[in-house]
């Protein structure tokens, strides 16, 4: 942490080429559901250099006081991130 989404390879700092730390690493899966409040105050919350770094909008929650639930599966799964992606889950629920 933090992980420079930006850069190629994300790691490490770009003078240097050091490989990341070995140790047991997560892969992130986000399932998010808002409360309507939170969503109100959503585009008050002061920019986060962390988030914008990483790509994950939940850091600027943390860093602005709020919390998140997190929870660990056993197994990891697709992600949906596009359009084609989506359509690709739809038709994969369908077909259950």
């Amino acid at each position: 942490i933090p992980h420079l989404r930006d850069r190629p390879g994300g790691w490490p700092p770009a003078a240097d080429t050091t490989p990341p730390p070995e140790g047991v690493y997560f892969q992130h899966l986000g399932l998010y559901a808002y409360r309507r409040d939170f969503l109100l105050q959503l585009n008050q919350l002061p920019s986060s250099q962390l988030a914008e770094c990483e790509k994950l909008e939940q850091l600027q929650f943390l860093e602005a006081g709020w919390s998140i639930q997190v929870g660990l599966v056993d197994q990891p799964t697709r992600g949906i991130d596009t359009l084609k992606d989506y359509q690709a889950f739809v038709s994969r629920c369908r077909a259950c």
